[in-house]
């Protein structure tokens, strides 16, 4: 009997697949489980594991994503080579055209109750919105409760105080003394990918004088720090915030091995006092300083490894008052050794003005205290401008600052602000919120030209920012013996 064609084809096909997938009887084939490099997992290794996987999971929980909208100004174009050497014309299209500019970064949360979130400064600064993803996924406007350049240190919280706190933690700053050689993890959003960690060492603490920011010193760590980490924890084995990751030293732009974090007992400091009062008044004396080097020291008459900060100069301030001259050196504050001029501007710049500090500096070979009240820090809006001086200044309505020529300051007045010009216009006053604030330009700085005409009288000023066709305004500025050009756009406003 013959056999029908179907059937044979249909066991054709049977056999074809068993010789390809392998028969339904045999076992398929799996690869061994078996290691040859170690048959028992090391017990020790396992829990270190299940720790480190603990920890991240839960101080994720108080990490948060920030991004940010800018508008900026410029860099569009093709760049005419006269610009390359002297600067952008006035009234460039290149200046004048506003963009948006994406920014990210990350933080975390200190206080869940209050909604205090710790970053960057640089995350947040001149951010036109800010927008904050927790680590439930759910996005809200931030804002911004205070900042501070000097440090980098910035407060955000969410606008919306009846935000969902169920899902997200707090973490707490450690207090105690950091050595180089522990583990340390680094949270954050390298790159926009979000809720990513790092684990390193610390490979150094007290990094100073590595031109981040204008005072503080860095803990140096080789956990992986890129763009997007900034302002997220860096953390120890028990979940404390031992520095807020800053900065790296990189020639690629990504890590390196090289990330630098602001010590939690500075941006502890900086954070209380922004939320108390919404900024950093910072302390001022009134001195020019550089450090003690063994050559100088021994110069000084002083042993060869003396360290502390050398007076160069004083300027009108409450260390002239009490007496401190040039060639001092200070080796205390408070009774607290002072090595090097960063502790010095560290000491000082953390105390808010009409605080009474003691120094201890040494004149002659004999050590010698004295005591000062602190004033205002020169670099900021307060500058110690008399009241007088502040009446006597012409309003100019458009730009919202006020202006008085330099010729008419008293010679005290022009120490007490270390210029070297004299001819130009002083800014007595700058309004919140006015042209002038958003150039950024301050209380205490002298205009000398505008549009590269010089100006020495406010007439003049007023008839060169207020002639027919003109949207912006370049200025030369000085501002306490550095010089400097700032833009100003007519139409910011």
């Amino acid at each position: 009997m013959k056999t029908p064609i179907a059937f044979r084809c249909l066991t054709t096909l049977m056999f074809a697949a068993s010789a390809i997938f392998g028969s339904t009887e045999a076992s398929a084939y799996k690869l061994p489980s078996s290691s040859q490099v170690q048959e028992t997992p090391d017990p020790y290794l396992q829990r270190l594991s299940k720790s480190l996987s603990r920890l991240a999971e839960k101080s994720k929980k108080a990490l948060v994503f920030i991004s940010t909208t800018t508008t900026v100004r410029g860099g569009g174009g093709i760049m005419d080579p006269f610009e390359y050497f002297f600067g952008p014309a006035p009234g460039n299209p290149r200046n004048n055209t506003p963009r948006r500019q994406e920014g990210i970064g990350s933080g975390f949360f200190v206080d869940v109750k209050k909604g205090y979130i710790i970053t960057n400064n640089h995350v947040v600064a001149n951010a036109d919105k800010i927008s904050i993803k927790l680590s439930d996924d759910i996005t809200y406007d931030g804002e911004v409760v205070g900042k501070d350049s000097n440090t980098d240190v910035a407060v955000v919280k969410i606008s919306d105080d009846n935000f969902d706190r169920s899902k997200i933690a707090q973490l707490p700053f450690f207090e105690g003394v950091i050595t180089p050689g522990e583990l340390t993890m680094a949270l954050g959003a390298p790159f926009n990918l979000e809720a990513s960690v790092s684990l390193g060492i610390v490979s150094a603490t007290k990094r100073e004088q590595l031109q981040i920011t204008t005072m503080g010193n860095f803990i140096q760590t080789d956990a992986a720090i890129n763009p997007g980490n900034s302002g997220g924890p860096l953390i120890n084995m028990a979940g404390q915030v031992i520095g807020v990751n800053t900065a790296i030293v990189s020639k690629s732009g990504g890590s390196a091995g090289v990330g630098f974090a602001i010590p939690s007992q500075l941006a502890r400091l900086v954070a209380e006092r922004l939320i108390n009062e919404g900024k950093l008044d910072r302390g001022f004396i009134g001195i020019h300083m550089q450090e003690v080097t063994p050559d100088i020291a021994m110069a000084l008459g002083l042993t060869k490894t003396q360290t502390g900060a050398l007076v160069t100069h004083v300027v009108d301030g409450p260390a002239k008052k009490a007496g401190v001259k040039p060639d001092d050196v200070i080796v205390a504050l408070n009774k607290k050794v002072v090595n090097n001029t960063n502790d010095l501007l560290l000491g000082i710049g953390t105390k808010s003005p009409g605080t009474t500090v003691l120094i201890t500096i040494i004149r002659d070979g004999k050590r010698k205290n004295l005591s000062l009240t602190l004033s205002n820090w020169p670099d900021q809006h307060t500058n110690n401008l008399s009241a007088k001086s502040k009446e006597d200044g012409q309003r100019n309505k458009r730009l919202g600052l006020s202006l008085k020529a330099l010729s008419g300051l008293s010679t005290t007045m022009k120490k007490a602000l270390e210029l070297v010009s004299t001819q130009g216009l002083l800014i007595t006053a700058v309004e919140d919120g006015s042209l002038a604030e958003k150039a950024e330009l301050r209380e205490g700085d002298v205009i000398l030209s505008v549009n590269r005409i010089p100006v020495n009288n406010v007439k003049e000023f007023s008839k060169i920012a207020g002639a027919k066709g003109v949207t912006s305004l370049l200025l030369r500025i000085e501002r306490r013996g550095s010089f400097m050009y700032v833009s100003v756009n007519l139409g910011d406003k």
